[in-house]
């Protein structure tokens, strides 16, 4: 319930994402391996699906996130 509140509290689609990752992703690999597809995530981070995919591309290419088929890398 906290992280949700601090995700509708971030304004950003940037850092709403990135938050996510932080959150969920595995601590050694720093890899999040997606359940399901990617435009899922929107909805639980409060975000529309073009919003979503504006901010992960927004992410890679300031190098910060790696995407590839069904996972999702901080760099």
């Amino acid at each position: 319930l906290r992280f949700q509140v601090e995700i509708r509290n971030t304004r950003s689609a940037e850092d709403r994402i990135l938050l996510y990752l932080e959150f969920h992703v595995d601590t050694d690999d720093r890899l999040l391996a997606l359940a399901g597809p990617l435009q899922d995530l929107a909805p639980e981070l409060g975000l529309t699906r073009e919003a979503l995919y504006r901010g992960l591309a927004a992410l890679e290419r300031r190098r910060v996130i790696r995407r590839a088929a069904g996972s999702i890398k901080l760099l």
